[in-house]
């Protein structure tokens, strides 16, 4: 893992990337010291030419990538836990971290613990938070990333994640 990260590392770097961007699943279910001293590393490297916006997945556990940017790097990493906009030298990102069952429970305003959300309204939670993030950020004269962590049709899905079809994205 490490040597294609030094890899794409090298590569972004003889290239002159101006950003870097990274669509989730950074870890694999909760890190250890070791994953975390691998990532620390690779992001320590990564920021040492141009900035970086991570876009969380479902098997990164929440807030574990917060303290990235504390760590010494020379440019910042923007961490999306949520439906977030961050421009970077002069590209707007529009992140659409994993959308997590218990994040779309609590905005749809019903107890977790009840257990009587349907399919259906977890579907249309995870689409008003997609429309959202669009109306909240009008197109702009600015290139337009969408960097999503998402999943392709007929994929299977883990760590509680509700599947989410028939989303458009204009």
């Amino acid at each position: 893992c490490e040597r294609v990260h030094n890899w794409i590392l090298e590569d972004a770097e003889r290239r002159g990337a101006t950003h870097g961007s990274h669509a989730g699943d950074i870890f694999h279910e909760e890190s250890g010291v070791l994953e975390r001293l691998s990532v620390w590393k690779f992001f320590k490297r990564a920021t040492s030419f141009c900035p970086w916006i991570v876009s969380v997945g479902n098997h990164d556990v929440p807030h574990d990538l917060d303290i990235v940017s504390s760590f010494g790097t020379t440019h910042p990493v923007y961490v999306a836990e949520y439906p977030e906009r961050f421009v970077v030298n002069g590209v707007e990102f529009l992140c659409l971290p994993d959308t997590r069952r218990t994040d779309l429970v609590k905005e749809l305003g019903v107890d977790a613990r009840a257990n009587v959300v349907s399919e259906e309204q977890l579907m249309g939670a995870a689409k008003a938070r997609i429309a959202k993030l669009a109306t909240d950020h009008p197109k702009s004269d600015l290139p337009r990333v969408l960097l999503c962590h998402a999943m392709l049709t007929d994929a299977k899905p883990s760590n509680d994640q509700p599947i989410v079809r028939g989303v458009e994205l204009n």
